[in-house]
């Protein structure tokens, strides 16, 4: 029958999926994998005075829904003033403003909740530029809140005295690959799957209070969080092993199918990055895995490494790293043609898949 198989950040003790090789490995069981090990460039502009005024007509339809016990009401003409679009679009400055630059940059630096800095940054545009600077370093935190981490895909048979190297019976203890709960639920004794919030910035999914401007705040965070993801398309992205120093150039794996386009590290539909990891990062007592291909995949060379997905101008001396993504396609072509055939190409691209 085989084993299922779930990812475990051993470091953040966190899990991610769980399924078998056969019905998950080529078929985009796992395709948000890469956005976990990925940090964004930065994040791209946004139209202030649309978000606002997008804010307040959202607070306007809010309140007149007669239907909605928790309407609160809009949002006072005092209020509605201050935001109103155009040249007087927030209070005229105050001495606080009079501050040097670097101690306002400072405050925003010590703040380390999101709704004070979005709150702050709402108070004149001056604060906004600052505030939104504090922001896009947020985002970039948030968002590929696994890369540099320690990372295993563990099957349901293996055995804590059968670990990899480095990789030690309290680092998995509490952990019951049995027990498949919801996204978000913390049933592991110490170990939270990320689920619904891979991608996003954890804050997106807060609920916050509906107090008076309750609507606007979360028409704003609606906007932020949703804004364009900046991941840079010059340079060629890799999949690198930081504890071995090897990468995998994700040129390589997208010539395989015929996807690469240089649109950052983000390729292909079902053969991605996120792939050819979990080709690597497999461990299990077991041999059992579903899939057609006879290869030692149960016992991943790079189980329980810190890795991440980063743009290879970004990686530091280069002259100590090793390029195996020669070795690892050939690795990703038999895989494929034990499981499709040797017309894998169009089976595995295919978009019905996902």
């Amino acid at each position: 029958m085989g084993q299922y198989w779930t990812i475990v950040n051993l470091d953040k003790c966190e899990v991610y999926g769980g399924g078998k090789l056969g019905e998950y490995l080529l078929w985009g069981g796992w395709h948000k994998l890469p956005q976990l090990l990925t940090q964004p460039s930065g994040i791209g502009p946004m139209d202030l005075d649309k978000a606002i005024q997008s804010g307040i007509d959202f607070q306007e339809r809010f309140a007149s829904n007669k239907t909605s016990k928790e309407s609160p009401a809009c949002c006072d003409k005092k209020t509605k003033q201050a935001l109103t679009v155009g040249s007087s679009s927030f209070p005229k400055p105050g001495p606080f403003l009079n501050l040097p630059m670097e101690i306002l940059r400072m405050i925003f630096d010590l703040l380390d909740s999101d709704e004070d800095i979005i709150c702050l940054s709402m108070t004149n545009r001056l604060m906004w530029c600052l505030g939104y600077d504090r922001m896009q370093k947020g985002f970039c935190e948030q968002f590929g809140d696994w890369a540099g981490d320690r990372i295993i895909c563990l099957g349901d048979y293996y055995t804590p005295e059968d670990l990899p190297e480095g990789i030690c019976a309290e680092d998995v203890c509490g952990l019951d690959l049995g027990n498949n709960n919801a996204p978000g639920d913390r049933c592991w004794d110490g170990f939270l799957s990320p689920g619904g919030f891979i991608g996003k910035p954890y804050f997106a999914w807060r609920i916050l209070p509906w107090e008076q401007n309750g609507p606007l705040m979360h028409s704003l965070y609606g906007k932020l969080t949703t804004a364009n993801i900046v991941y840079d398309e010059g340079p060629e992205w890799a999949l690198c092993n930081l504890t071995k120093h090897e990468y995998i150039r994700s040129r390589a794996i997208a010539e395989l199918t015929g996807t690469w386009d240089s649109s950052g590290p983000f390729i292909g539909k079902n053969l991605t990055l996120g792939t050819v990891l979990i080709t690597r990062i497999c461990w299990s007592s077991d041999g059992s895995t579903s899939l057609g291909y006879k290869g030692d995949i149960h016992r991943g060379v790079w189980a329980g490494d810190r890795i991440k997905i980063t743009s290879m101008d970004r990686i530091k001396d280069l002259s100590i790293w090793k390029d195996i993504s020669d070795v690892v396609v050939k690795e990703i072509e038999a895989i494929c043609e034990a499981e499709c055939g040797e017309k894998w190409k169009e089976e595995v691209e295919r978009e019905w898949i996902r």
